[in-house]
């Protein structure tokens, strides 16, 4: 995979009036271009291009610690899921509870890193809300299986294509939402209010029905 990284160069204002004048034709520097070391010395830095390869190459680990956290996260919140089903008998205390918190947590930690300046603090922020996602993970696809009875299916492949299909579209709308606003608040804070959606439409799943899935199953 290539990835592009466009750098901030340095005397932007000198650099617009140094333009400005060769298309002035009462300036001295009236059609006399620049020369491509002077072009250089606007840009980026030898320095500047050391840093960002070592901050790369540091985060190269890092970028991977949301997904290792998610995985751990299905695996226990599975197991905890399970235990609150044997203990109480009841799907929806096993599956809703579990998938709303992490919702909310995911909504939390993607709304805080909107806010963060710090790389770092929103790298953390992102796992925390990605790890949220672990417990909506392994609550979804379980219910689905536990309370589909004959449609169990056709949800199961309606959740995968959606999922898919999110997964797909949600890079290229976040990506065009960065590039009109200039930054990534918007975006993460788009993607904290469909979580927070997320979590209301779970509580839309009635104790009852969980209930009678379970006392058929």
């Amino acid at each position: 995979m290539t990835a592009m990284v466009w750098l901030k160069g340095h005397n932007d204002t000198q650099f617009d009036t140094s333009v400005a004048n060769r298309l002035d034709k009462n300036s001295a520097s009236y059609h006399l271009w620049m020369k491509p070391e002077e072009i250089a010395g606007y840009g980026p830095t030898a320095s500047d291009l050391a840093t960002v390869k070592a901050s790369l190459k540091a985060l190269g680990l890092f970028s991977s610690l949301p997904w290792m956290i998610l995985l751990v996260v299905v695996l226990i919140a599975s197991a905890a899921e399970d235990m609150v089903l044997r203990r109480s008998g009841s799907l929806w205390l096993a599956r809703v509870p579990a998938a709303v918190t992490g919702f909310v947590i995911a909504a939390l930690g993607l709304a805080l890193t909107a806010r963060t300046p710090s790389a770092g603090m929103a790298l953390a922020l992102l796992a925390l809300g990605l790890g949220g996602m672990g417990f909506v993970q392994a609550s979804t696809w379980t219910s689905i299986q536990e309370i589909g009875g004959g449609d169990t299916s056709i949800l199961t492949a309606w959740n995968g294509m959606l999922t898919n299909g999110a997964a797909a579209l949600g890079p290229m709308v976040m990506a065009q939402m960065v590039s009109a606003q200039g930054n990534w608040s918007g975006a993460l804070t788009a993607t904290a209010a469909a979580a927070l959606l997320g979590a209301v439409t779970w509580t839309l799943i009635h104790a009852r029905t969980a209930a009678l899935a379970s006392a058929g199953a």
